[in-house]
């Protein structure tokens, strides 16, 4: 890993985990495959979609984002502890 990778690291790892976790897993991760889900759903599978199912891709999805988030924050933290 070179100076700028790091540097740029360091920089995520001072705004804080919960901001990491919330900005890339959550909402980037977990409500795009979400939306991504329910858009495959509706014009490829031709399902019928209704607001209990958005709500339930979601809910799964934000929890999937929050396991994502968290893994690539530890991520994170070990490349930049790393010598």
């Amino acid at each position: 890993m070179n100076r700028e990778q790091k540097e740029k690291f360091k920089g995520i790892i001072e705004e804080g985990k919960w901001n990491y976790v919330f900005k890339y897993g959550v909402v980037y991760w977990g409500f795009l495959t979400a939306t991504l889900f329910i858009l495959f759903n509706k014009f490829i599978l031709g399902d019928q979609i209704d607001s209990f199912f958005v709500f339930l891709d979601y809910f799964i999805f934000g929890i999937g984002g929050l396991i994502v988030g968290l893994i690539g924050w530890k991520n994170i933290n070990k490349k930049v502890n790393q010598k």
